[in-house]
């Protein structure tokens, strides 16, 4: 698998089927406090990238939703 560590990113998709893991959760709720790290996956066509977030989800995301994740 390929690795993109420490270099800038925007990757544009859609959210995967896959269910978000979260981690650290800071008992803010389902949503996902800010004290928590998101990992979810974004596939685009043929391709699906696994994302680690550092911050609340928006409101917006689901499965299926559009999604643009810079970092």
């Amino acid at each position: 698998a390929q690795t993109h560590l420490g270099q800038r990113l925007r990757v544009v998709g859609f959210v995967g089927q896959e269910p978000v893991r979260r981690v650290g959760d800071n008992g803010s709720g389902a949503d996902g406090g800010s004290g928590s790290t998101q990992y979810f996956i974004v596939h685009d066509k043929d391709k699906k990238i696994s994302v680690e977030y550092r911050d609340a989800l928006p409101e917006t995301f689901k499965a299926g939703s559009p999604v643009q994740v810079d970092g």
